[in-house]
This record gives C-alpha cells, structure tokens and sequence, in this order.
C-alpha cells in the first residue's frame, strides 16, 4: 500500500481519528481531575561517613559499601517504620509503599524521598524516617563511631510530579496530552482496521477491480429537479453525455441495439440512468426507446410523466399492441414503453418469448432500446431479461455497494451468458470544477 492509499485512507477515515483522540483526552482529562490525587515528592539527606582515615584499602570500600546497604535496609525496616507511623498517624504498611531510599553514586548521603498527596505530610515523612535512622544508629557502638547526621531535612514541595519523574504544576496537562497522542495512534489503527474491514466501494478503481470491467462513465451526485432528471444541469448532463460516446464507441464489432441497465442492489439510481442516458443519446438526434421492465417498482412513467394505465403488462397479456404502449414523451427523440399496471403476479411474465419479439421489434423502430430492469440480487428478473437483448451495463453506486454484492451480480450474469460492457459508476462526489469548465462550453 503506496502513501497515497494511506493518505487516503485517513483522509476518508479522518472522524474516526479525531472522535478516538478526543476521547483517549477526555478519558485522560477526567481521570486526572477526578481519579488521580497529586503526588509531592520530599527528599530528606543523610550524611553516612564511610571513610575511617587518610587512606583507604580495599577492605574499607567493602565495608563502606556494606555500611550503605545496612543504612538503607535501616530506613525501610520494621522499627523504624512503626516509630514514623506513630508521629505521623500513617499505617505502616502504607509508609512500606510511600517510602524510597537512594544513595548518590560515589558519595556518602543517602537520599529519603516520600510521596504522598499531601505535600506537608510528605515531608514530615522523608524528615522522620531519616531521624529515626539517626537516632536508632546511635544507640549502637557501631553507630556512634560511624557518625551518621541530617545532612538536610526535607522541604515541603512546591509542585506535584509527574508520574514520580519530575515535579510540574503542569502534571494534568502533560497527561491529557499524552493521552491525545496515544487516542491519535489508536485512532489511526482503527481507521486502517476500519478499513480492512470495510467492503464497500468507494473508488473507481475499486469497482473495476471487483467487476473486472471497464467503468463507462462516473455519474455524480445528481441535484433533483424534475424528478431526477438533469438535462438542466450542466455538470450531471455533461457526465451523461460523455457516457453516451463511451457507449457509441465502445469497442466492438457491432454496436448493440438494445441495452439493459440494471444493478446489484435496489436504489443504486439504474432507473434515473436510463431516463438522462436516453435523453443524452436523443440530443445527437437518436431515436430511443425506454422499456419499464421493472415491474414491482416502475418509475420510469414517473419520470417523463406519462401515463401508466397500458404499458408492458397490458401488451405481454396480450391486450394491447406495441403502437398502443409506445408513448412519446415531452423529450424530442425519447420514446417509452411504461410498466403498465403491475400487480403481485406482474413480474412472472417476464419470462416470455414475447420479451424478445418485443425487444426485436423496438430495434427496428429505433437506435436503441434501453431496458429498465430490477435489481440483480433482489429478485431474478433481471436474470431473466440479460439474455434477451446485445449488452447489458451494470450501475454501482459509489460508497453505497459491498464487494460481495457486486460480485455475486456480476457472476449472476455469467451464468446466463449475459453480455457486460461494462460499469456506470453513479453518485460520484465529484468537485464542481472537473465537468464544469467543459460543460458550459460543450454542446451536444
């Protein structure tokens, strides 16, 4: 996966990664105000002679080093603990975790250091345990021949730390922005498995390679104005126009006379295709006939408003002629055969022979015959008609259809040797200015 693609993809997922940092802050921000008390640190210094003349041997630094340890075991044991706990009213096993000692490499303090929320009790704490060590070491011989003193009791802090690293009075702070980095990091790691996850199809590239055809033409995001139709709009109407010379040049040997239109899924906008691809391929002075075979949802009498009460039920009954279903409609050069009145059985008849006698006379009275059909995974009718006529054009609506969708559509059409020339990409968010520079100044 190129940059590009990654760039693209937080692009795309960018909600995702500022809603996931928000809240790792917001999370961090009320934990730190509400949950975490802060921690003042005190540091009390203990002088521990280890030198005992002008020189040393090497048998002296065993005994100093042994000297630091015992010291340092000596501020953390039992009765020096019990004796702090009894001036400061803090439970000793509390004072076991509140209390650190270090030594300062290649010297002789030692360094008491106490944590607590409250500064005051801190340094009480890290002050007294060094007093204890003190006075208890003195009670020895050994003690009073090594001298230990209070270098310098421990102040009251001014500032909390930070997780016990540093004191700032800006310890919340650093949290939260901590927590917005690691909310930022986790929030690209969803939008990458989002995306993983995610099989809809959002790009051009990924319909082609889903359906391993060719993309006719993108059509974008249609503004409705008369029902649909986008003659008006120069940006839609441009994008249809250029479908129109994809399809009159497609690369064959001859030019197929009757197209059906169909999708994988319902409300992918095939029907609304029809209507504007029909009246683009009338406007270079053609002749085309829409067939309604969409017999559980017609729209197309809808949209060219034309009456409904024959259609192609009424003549695959047998009750009507194709002069009596052909309408014209308001469009120069767009002809139509509605639906005519459907019913719960309407859409069996459309495994009929009459639908290619149909097909095959349309062809002789017009350039092309569009065939308005029902959605491919929605019922079979689809199936049905894709032999029956030269190529069928398959609409995928952008950001709307899955893969599997799509793909059970297109090997659907495989199996009954349907013809596919290829895709319309539909409801494509497109910028104004990539058909709107040309569109005003091409005509027809």
């Amino acid at each position: 996966m190129e940059l590009k693609r990654y760039l693209s993809v937080l692009s795309k997922r960018i909600l995702t990664v500022i809603v996931t940092a928000l809240l790792a802050a917001a999370v961090t921000a009320a934990g730190s105000y509400y949950l975490l008390a802060p921690n003042y640190q005190a540091l009390a210094t203990v002088w521990v002679p280890t030198a005992t003349g002008n020189g040393a041997s090497t048998g002296d630094v065993l005994m100093g080093e042994r000297l630091i340890n015992t010291y340092a075991a000596l501020a953390t044991s039992r009765p020096v603990l019990e004796e702090v706990s009894t001036r400061t009213g803090v439970a000793r096993a509390d004072l076991k975790d509140f209390v650190e000692v270090k030594f300062e490499p290649q010297s002789e303090l030692m360094y008491i250091t106490a944590k607590n929320s409250d500064p005051v009790l801190a340094a009480t704490i890290a002050t007294s345990v060094a007093e204890s060590v003190i006075d208890k070491s003195r009670r020895t011989k050994a003690g009073r021949d090594v001298r230990v003193s209070l270098f310098a009791p421990a102040g009251v802090p001014d500032d909390p730390t930070w997780l016990g690293f540093f004191s700032t009075p800006f310890w919340r702070e650093i949290n939260i922005a901590i927590g917005l980095m690691v909310g930022l990091i986790a929030g690209v790691g969803l939008a990458f498995l989002f995306e993983y996850l995610d099989s809809t199809l959002y790009t051009k590239e990924q319909i082609e390679s889903v359906t391993e055809l060719a993309t006719l033409g993108e059509i974008p995001v249609i503004a409705r104005g008369s029902q649909g139709m986008s003659l008006a709009n120069s940006r839609q109407s441009e994008a249809f126009r250029y479908l129109r010379t994809a399809l009159f040049f497609f690369e064959h040997e001859e030019f197929p006379q009757a197209l059906l239109v169909t999708s994988a899924m319902p409300l992918e906008g095939k029907s609304t295709i029809v209507a504007n691809l029909a009246m683009a391929i009338a406007q270079s002075r053609r002749k085309v006939v829409i067939v309604d075979a969409d017999l559980r949802l017609p729209k197309q009498h809808l949209l060219f408003d034309v009456p409904n009460d024959v259609g192609l039920t009424t003549l695959l009954q047998q009750q009507a002629t194709v002069a009596d279903v052909l309408l014209q409609t308001k469009y120069p050069g767009v002809w139509i055969v509605p639906s005519g009145p459907v019913s719960t059985g309407s859409a069996s008849m459309l495994d009929s022979p009459h639908i290619s006698t149909l097909i095959a006379e349309l062809k002789l009275q017009a350039d092309l015959v569009l065939v308005d059909s029902p959605a491919l995974l929605a019922v079979s009718d689809g199936a049905v008609l894709a032999p029956m006529v030269d190529g069928v054009v398959l609409v995928v609506g952008q950001a709307q259809t899955h893969q599997e969708a799509v793909r059970a559509a297109r090997k659907r059409l495989s199996s009954v040797g349907a013809k596919v020339m290829g895709v319309v990409v539909n409801r494509v968010n497109r910028p104004d200015g990539a058909y709107g520079h040309y569109a005003r100044t091409v005509g027809t």
